[in-house]
């Protein structure tokens, strides 16, 4: 008597049906997983960006100050920026208006013998980034929404409690 070992060594070609799904089902989640690390590090890169801009953003309106300072109170000093190319690139000039990424606005205002620069629209992450990262010595002053200022360098956990806001502003006061 011969056996039939065909039946027995015979294996399934292709996929089936079940096994597809599993395979789109890993798909997906590999790039749901990469589209969410891309977002994180662009936020970070935006973060960076805006760093690096309101650095040097203050840079150049310092080298507005003349012997009376900043001239009076009140006075905003955009125009004098955009007229000396003050702006860093990290913005956007609409109409005499300066925008950070976020589409907020951007406002350097004279106090007088000093000046505060303020930027609006500012997400929670970015706003504890910001606060903490800019204006580390005293001769800055930092104010987040309608907080205390706090002179000098501002904590994370301050800046995690006043960046409460789906919306911040973030304003420093430059002494020098």
């Amino acid at each position: 008597m011969k056996i039939n070992n065909h039946n027995r060594l015979h294996k399934q070609s292709g996929t089936s049906n079940m096994e597809m799904l599993f395979y789109f089902i890993i798909a997906a989640l590999v790039l749901v997983g990469a589209v969410a690390l891309g977002m994180k590090l662009f936020g970070k890169q935006t973060n960076s960006s805006e760093q690096a801009g309101i650095t040097n953003l203050i840079i150049n309106t310092r080298a507005l100050k003349g012997s009376q300072g900043y001239g009076p109170a009140g006075t905003d000093l955009t125009s004098q920026l955009i007229v000396t190319e003050g702006i860093p690139d990290t913005f956007t000039v609409t109409g005499g208006v300066i925008y950070n990424a976020w589409g907020g606005v951007v406002s350097p205002v004279s106090t007088g013998p000093a000046f505060t620069l303020t930027t609006r629209a500012v997400p929670p992450s970015s706003c504890v980034a910001l606060s903490t990262a800019i204006g580390r010595t005293r001769a800055y002053t930092t104010k987040i929404n309608s907080g205390t200022a706090t002179t000098g360098e501002v904590t994370s956990g301050v800046a995690s409690a006043s960046c409460d806001s789906d919306s911040n502003t973030v304003a420093w006061t430059v002494s020098q």
